[in-house]
């Protein structure tokens, strides 16, 4: 949760690290150009970040100006978020659920977040959605260190552990066990990742 500077210039510095990748050439040219899914993601993600920012901080400020302030900057990166959201074809449905370094790859077939809290260090590739079950309150939890292969998806109550791995086009609807993968429709245990 982005609750001052300190906190944000974190989130900004590991989002920009783990997709933002410069292979030679001219850096600022390829800044400029930004083709690339990684720095669409960084763009998305630094909007996302700066929103949560204004969000979070507005509730500290006693002074009428200062609440002006963050009201007006607050709804401006909302705007702004809704915008990138359509123009990448990605979307973090509620703030401060997504935690730093987190990486989306290939998102052309889109990517739709909304659980109740993702950890640090998650990647997601094109077409993943995770979200909640008709009639069901909570949405999903996952843990550090998850990868979330191509087209699966995750639905309902369910709690993801750390440094696990969803099999590309599974449906998790139970609890997926700390270091392990997991495939299928619904998904079941297949094997435990080495690093746990």
């Amino acid at each position: 949760m982005i609750l001052n500077r300190e906190d944000l210039k974190l989130y900004l510095v590991e989002d920009k690290r783990v997709n933002v990748k410069c292979y030679g050439g001219n850096r600022l040219l390829k800044h400029w150009i930004g083709n690339t899914d990684g720095y669409r993601v960084y763009r998305y993600l630094k909007v996302l970040r700066y929103y949560e920012y204004w969000l979070n901080t507005s509730s500290q400020c006693c002074n009428p100006i200062t609440k002006i302030l963050h009201a007006i900057m607050t709804n401006y990166y909302k705007l702004k978020l809704s915008r990138k959201a359509g123009k990448y074809n990605i979307n973090i449905c509620r703030p401060n659920s997504v935690g730093y370094g987190f990486r989306a790859t290939h998102i052309n077939g889109g990517v739709i977040i909304n659980c109740e809290s993702m950890e640090n260090y998650c990647v997601v590739n094109s077409g993943v959605v995770v979200g909640v079950k008709t009639g069901v309150e909570r949405a999903p939890i996952i843990g550090n260190h998850v990868e979330l292969a191509t087209g699966c998806k995750v639905i309902g109550d369910v709690v993801i552990g750390d440094n696990a791995i969803v099999a590309p086009n599974s449906v998790v609807v139970k609890d997926v066990e700390q270091g392990t993968i997991v495939s299928g429709v619904p998904a079941k245990f297949l094997k435990t990742t080495r690093k746990v």
